[in-house]
């Protein structure tokens, strides 16, 4: 029962992967925006800021964002 937990833990780690970079490449490549806060994220994606901002900085510990600022926001 534990792999079925782990493994849709993986699932929803690489959905919230793939779903924020995309979205910050599109706003970086579109000039609306080169930092965002975890909120502003969770607005523009419909899904939770505290579910964004986990995802966010799980993106940070494993070297796919750069914080850019102690505020959270990331780019």
């Amino acid at each position: 029962m534990a792999a079925d937990a782990d493994g849709r833990e993986a699932l929803d780690a690489l959905y919230w992967r793939s779903e924020i970079l995309q979205a910050l490449y599109w706003m970086r490549g579109e000039v609306l925006a080169s930092e965002v806060e975890p909120a502003a994220l969770a607005q523009f994606l419909v899904a939770g800021a505290d579910v964004v901002a986990r995802q966010m900085q799980r993106l940070v510990a494993e070297g796919y964002l750069e914080p850019a600022d102690a505020g959270g926001a990331a780019g």
